[in-house]
Protein backbone atom coordinates (compact mmCIF):
# COMPACT_ATOMS: atom_id res chain seq x y z
CA UNK A 1 0.00 0.00 0.00
CA UNK A 2 0.97 3.52 -0.41
CA UNK A 3 -0.14 6.83 0.45
CA UNK A 4 0.01 10.20 -1.14
CA UNK A 5 -1.50 13.33 -0.59
CA UNK A 6 -2.71 15.86 -3.13
CA UNK A 7 -3.93 19.58 -2.56
CA UNK A 8 -5.98 21.71 -5.42
CA UNK A 9 -5.18 24.42 -3.33
CA UNK A 10 -7.35 26.64 -5.97
CA UNK A 11 -10.46 24.93 -4.97
CA UNK A 12 -9.58 24.54 -1.20
CA UNK A 13 -9.53 20.77 -1.32
CA UNK A 14 -6.90 18.00 -0.01
CA UNK A 15 -7.20 14.65 -0.86
CA UNK A 16 -5.77 11.53 1.11
CA UNK A 17 -4.84 8.47 -1.49
CA UNK A 18 -4.59 5.38 -0.74
CA UNK A 19 -3.01 3.31 -3.62
CA UNK A 20 -2.98 -0.75 -3.99
CA UNK A 21 -1.11 -2.07 -6.99
CA UNK A 22 -1.37 -5.94 -7.92
CA UNK A 23 0.87 -8.06 -8.89
CA UNK A 24 -1.15 -8.05 -12.22
CA UNK A 25 -0.24 -3.61 -12.65
CA UNK A 26 -3.98 -2.78 -12.29
CA UNK A 27 -4.24 -0.45 -9.31
CA UNK A 28 -6.79 0.56 -6.97
CA UNK A 29 -7.42 3.92 -5.20
CA UNK A 30 -9.75 4.75 -1.81
CA UNK A 31 -9.34 8.78 -1.94
CA UNK A 32 -10.84 10.96 0.99
CA UNK A 33 -11.55 14.08 -0.49
CA UNK A 34 -11.96 17.09 2.30
CA UNK A 35 -12.35 20.94 2.11
CA UNK A 36 -9.92 23.10 3.63
CA UNK A 37 -12.36 26.68 3.75
CA UNK A 38 -15.30 25.85 6.11
CA UNK A 39 -16.72 29.27 5.36
CA UNK A 40 -17.58 28.59 1.84
CA UNK A 41 -21.24 28.50 1.40
CA UNK A 42 -23.16 24.96 1.18
CA UNK A 43 -23.64 25.31 -2.63
CA UNK A 44 -19.86 26.18 -2.96
CA UNK A 45 -18.51 23.02 -1.38
CA UNK A 46 -20.38 20.70 -2.89
CA UNK A 47 -19.11 22.03 -6.08
CA UNK A 48 -15.39 22.07 -4.79
CA UNK A 49 -15.51 18.28 -3.83
CA UNK A 50 -17.47 17.73 -7.03
CA UNK A 51 -14.54 19.62 -9.22
CA UNK A 52 -11.93 17.51 -6.68
CA UNK A 53 -12.95 13.89 -7.39
CA UNK A 54 -13.21 15.19 -11.47
CA UNK A 55 -9.68 16.58 -11.38
CA UNK A 56 -8.40 13.33 -9.62
CA UNK A 57 -10.36 11.28 -12.12
CA UNK A 58 -8.49 12.72 -15.02
CA UNK A 59 -4.92 12.99 -13.24
CA UNK A 60 -5.42 9.23 -12.45
CA UNK A 61 -7.44 7.91 -15.24
CA UNK A 62 -9.30 6.24 -13.51
CA UNK A 63 -13.40 6.33 -12.33
CA UNK A 64 -15.22 6.55 -9.35
CA UNK A 65 -17.39 3.35 -8.31
CA UNK A 66 -18.61 4.24 -5.52
CA UNK A 67 -18.62 7.50 -3.69
CA UNK A 68 -19.93 8.11 0.59
CA UNK A 69 -20.90 11.58 0.91
CA UNK A 70 -20.18 12.67 4.41
CA UNK A 71 -22.62 15.75 5.23
CA UNK A 72 -23.89 18.19 8.42
CA UNK A 73 -27.14 18.14 7.34
CA UNK A 74 -28.19 15.22 4.82
CA UNK A 75 -32.03 16.18 4.45
CA UNK A 76 -30.83 19.45 3.32
CA UNK A 77 -28.09 18.89 1.28
CA UNK A 78 -29.44 16.03 -0.27
CA UNK A 79 -30.11 18.58 -3.75
CA UNK A 80 -26.37 19.32 -3.98
CA UNK A 81 -24.73 16.04 -4.95
CA UNK A 82 -23.66 15.23 -7.97
CA UNK A 83 -25.66 13.54 -10.35
CA UNK A 84 -22.83 13.71 -13.34
CA UNK A 85 -21.94 9.78 -12.63
CA UNK A 86 -25.16 8.34 -12.73
CA UNK A 87 -23.66 4.53 -12.63
CA UNK A 88 -21.56 5.54 -9.61
CA UNK A 89 -23.04 3.89 -6.10
CA UNK A 90 -22.84 7.12 -4.48
CA UNK A 91 -24.75 6.88 -0.32
CA UNK A 92 -25.14 10.16 1.40
CA UNK A 93 -24.72 9.78 5.32
CA UNK A 94 -25.38 12.87 8.16
CA UNK A 95 -21.83 12.43 9.69
CA UNK A 96 -20.24 15.76 10.06
CA UNK A 97 -16.94 16.56 8.78
CA UNK A 98 -14.95 17.27 12.03
CA UNK A 99 -13.16 20.35 10.48
CA UNK A 100 -16.26 22.40 10.40
CA UNK A 101 -16.77 22.19 6.43
CA UNK A 102 -20.24 21.05 4.96
CA UNK A 103 -19.49 17.64 2.88
CA UNK A 104 -16.38 15.34 2.54
CA UNK A 105 -16.19 12.55 -0.08
CA UNK A 106 -14.97 8.96 0.43
CA UNK A 107 -14.16 7.51 -3.45
CA UNK A 108 -13.34 4.32 -4.38
CA UNK A 109 -11.54 4.76 -7.74
CA UNK A 110 -10.42 1.96 -10.62
CA UNK A 111 -9.15 2.07 -14.07
CA UNK A 112 -10.54 0.54 -17.45
CA UNK A 113 -13.87 -0.43 -16.11
CA UNK A 114 -17.11 0.21 -17.20
CA UNK A 115 -20.64 0.63 -14.64
CA UNK A 116 -23.70 0.16 -15.05
CA UNK A 117 -27.13 0.42 -13.08
CA UNK A 118 -30.05 -2.35 -12.88
CA UNK A 119 -33.50 -1.40 -12.32
CA UNK A 120 -32.95 -1.65 -8.45
CA UNK A 121 -30.65 0.52 -8.63
CA UNK A 122 -27.27 -1.28 -8.11
CA UNK A 123 -24.17 -0.92 -9.27
CA UNK A 124 -22.69 -3.47 -10.97
CA UNK A 125 -18.93 -4.19 -11.93
CA UNK A 126 -17.79 -6.85 -14.04
CA UNK A 127 -13.74 -7.61 -13.70
CA UNK A 128 -12.76 -11.03 -14.92
CA UNK A 129 -14.99 -13.94 -13.92
CA UNK A 130 -16.19 -11.57 -11.12
CA UNK A 131 -19.48 -9.21 -10.93
CA UNK A 132 -19.44 -7.05 -7.94
CA UNK A 133 -22.71 -5.65 -6.31
CA UNK A 134 -22.51 -2.79 -4.97
CA UNK A 135 -26.03 -1.62 -3.04
CA UNK A 136 -26.52 1.88 -1.42
CA UNK A 137 -29.00 3.36 0.52
CA UNK A 138 -31.14 0.69 1.67
CA UNK A 139 -33.86 2.16 3.92
CA UNK A 140 -37.56 1.41 5.39
CA UNK A 141 -39.66 3.75 6.49
CA UNK A 142 -42.00 1.47 9.10
CA UNK A 143 -42.97 2.14 12.82
CA UNK A 144 -39.61 1.06 14.52
CA UNK A 145 -35.82 0.31 13.74
CA UNK A 146 -36.62 -3.31 14.32
CA UNK A 147 -39.21 -3.85 11.59
CA UNK A 148 -37.04 -1.45 9.31
CA UNK A 149 -34.21 -3.99 9.51
CA UNK A 150 -35.81 -6.75 8.66
CA UNK A 151 -37.38 -4.75 5.96
CA UNK A 152 -33.86 -3.77 4.89
CA UNK A 153 -32.44 -7.37 4.78
CA UNK A 154 -35.29 -8.47 3.02
CA UNK A 155 -34.87 -5.81 0.11
CA UNK A 156 -31.69 -6.53 0.18
CA UNK A 157 -31.80 -10.69 0.23
CA UNK A 158 -34.14 -10.68 -2.44
CA UNK A 159 -32.20 -8.13 -4.52
CA UNK A 160 -29.26 -10.52 -4.50
CA UNK A 161 -31.38 -13.74 -5.25
CA UNK A 162 -31.97 -12.00 -8.29
CA UNK A 163 -28.21 -12.23 -9.17
CA UNK A 164 -27.99 -16.08 -7.85
CA UNK A 165 -26.13 -14.55 -4.51
CA UNK A 166 -27.21 -15.33 -0.72
CA UNK A 167 -26.34 -13.38 2.00
CA UNK A 168 -24.19 -16.20 3.48
CA UNK A 169 -22.34 -16.92 0.76
CA UNK A 170 -21.62 -13.29 -1.55
CA UNK A 171 -22.41 -10.47 0.98
CA UNK A 172 -18.74 -9.20 2.02
CA UNK A 173 -19.49 -5.73 3.94
CA UNK A 174 -22.35 -3.72 4.79
CA UNK A 175 -22.65 -0.37 6.46
CA UNK A 176 -25.21 0.13 8.92
CA UNK A 177 -26.20 3.14 9.81
CA UNK A 178 -28.69 4.09 12.67
CA UNK A 179 -30.24 7.09 13.72
CA UNK A 180 -30.33 7.74 17.31
CA UNK A 181 -28.01 5.07 17.77
CA UNK A 182 -27.70 5.13 21.97
CA UNK A 183 -31.64 4.75 21.61
CA UNK A 184 -32.19 2.63 18.53
CA UNK A 185 -28.70 0.68 18.50
CA UNK A 186 -30.50 -2.61 20.02
CA UNK A 187 -33.18 -2.99 17.73
CA UNK A 188 -31.03 -3.17 14.86
CA UNK A 189 -28.95 -5.75 16.55
CA UNK A 190 -31.45 -8.00 17.64
CA UNK A 191 -33.63 -7.98 14.37
CA UNK A 192 -30.42 -8.29 12.41
CA UNK A 193 -29.05 -11.23 14.50
CA UNK A 194 -32.89 -13.16 13.85
CA UNK A 195 -32.99 -12.76 10.33
CA UNK A 196 -29.21 -13.53 9.99
CA UNK A 197 -30.06 -16.70 11.34
CA UNK A 198 -33.11 -17.76 8.86
CA UNK A 199 -30.37 -17.29 6.48
CA UNK A 200 -27.90 -19.75 8.23
CA UNK A 201 -25.26 -17.08 10.07
CA UNK A 202 -24.59 -18.29 12.97
CA UNK A 203 -21.78 -18.27 15.60
CA UNK A 204 -21.12 -21.84 14.12
CA UNK A 205 -20.81 -20.30 10.27
CA UNK A 206 -19.87 -17.02 10.05
CA UNK A 207 -21.36 -13.30 10.11
CA UNK A 208 -20.84 -10.29 7.99
CA UNK A 209 -17.56 -7.12 8.48
CA UNK A 210 -19.80 -4.93 9.15
CA UNK A 211 -19.65 -1.11 10.53
CA UNK A 212 -22.61 -0.05 12.61
CA UNK A 213 -22.71 3.48 13.60
CA UNK A 214 -24.35 6.69 14.18
CA UNK A 215 -25.68 8.34 11.04
CA UNK A 216 -28.53 10.19 9.60
CA UNK A 217 -30.48 9.63 6.08
CA UNK A 218 -32.30 12.00 3.96
CA UNK A 219 -35.91 10.41 5.43
CA UNK A 220 -36.06 11.98 9.00
CA UNK A 221 -38.30 8.40 9.18
CA UNK A 222 -35.60 6.07 8.13
CA UNK A 223 -34.08 5.19 11.87
CA UNK A 224 -31.62 2.49 9.82
CA UNK A 225 -30.37 2.31 6.28
CA UNK A 226 -27.31 0.13 4.89
CA UNK A 227 -24.31 0.16 2.21
CA UNK A 228 -23.73 -3.67 0.90
CA UNK A 229 -20.92 -4.80 -1.24
CA UNK A 230 -21.13 -8.45 -2.20
CA UNK A 231 -19.19 -10.60 -5.09
CA UNK A 232 -21.27 -13.20 -7.66
CA UNK A 233 -18.86 -15.80 -8.75
CA UNK A 234 -16.87 -15.90 -5.25
CA UNK A 235 -16.06 -19.27 -3.95
CA UNK A 236 -16.75 -19.79 -0.43
CA UNK A 237 -12.98 -20.95 0.23
CA UNK A 238 -12.06 -17.84 -1.03
CA UNK A 239 -13.09 -16.00 1.60
CA UNK A 240 -12.16 -15.85 5.25
CA UNK A 241 -12.09 -13.76 8.45
CA UNK A 242 -10.10 -12.39 11.22
CA UNK A 243 -9.80 -14.14 14.31
CA UNK A 244 -7.66 -12.62 16.99
CA UNK A 245 -8.67 -14.78 20.30
CA UNK A 246 -5.49 -13.89 22.47
CA UNK A 247 -6.60 -9.69 21.90
CA UNK A 248 -10.48 -9.94 20.66
CA UNK A 249 -13.21 -11.92 21.52
CA UNK A 250 -15.76 -13.36 19.17
CA UNK A 251 -18.63 -10.77 18.82
CA UNK A 252 -21.59 -13.14 19.26
CA UNK A 253 -20.44 -13.22 23.38
CA UNK A 254 -21.53 -9.98 23.61
CA UNK A 255 -24.50 -9.89 21.29
CA UNK A 256 -23.87 -8.56 18.08
CA UNK A 257 -23.29 -10.25 15.08
CA UNK A 258 -20.70 -8.89 12.59
CA UNK A 259 -17.18 -10.04 11.66
CA UNK A 260 -14.31 -7.65 12.43
CA UNK A 261 -12.39 -8.18 9.37
CA UNK A 262 -12.85 -10.41 5.88
CA UNK A 263 -10.13 -11.27 3.46
CA UNK A 264 -10.92 -12.29 -0.13
CA UNK A 265 -7.83 -14.22 -2.13
CA UNK A 266 -8.06 -13.84 -5.68
CA UNK A 267 -5.86 -15.42 -8.53
CA UNK A 268 -4.03 -12.62 -9.43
Amino acid sequence: MKYKKIVYPDISAEILLSIFDSQSGISEYHAMICLTDPIADVSGQYRQVDEAIRLLEEELHVKSVWQRYFVSDAINQAFYLNQSEPDTAVSVVQQPPLNGTKVAVWAYLLPDIQLAKDADGITLLQRGEYQHLYHTQLHALEEDESVQTADIFRQYIDQLSAYACTLADNCIRTWVYVQGVDTHYKGMVVARRTYFETEGLTPQTHFIASTGIEGKYVHPEALVFMDAYAIRGVDPGQIRYLYAPTHLNPTHEYGVTFERGTVVQYGD
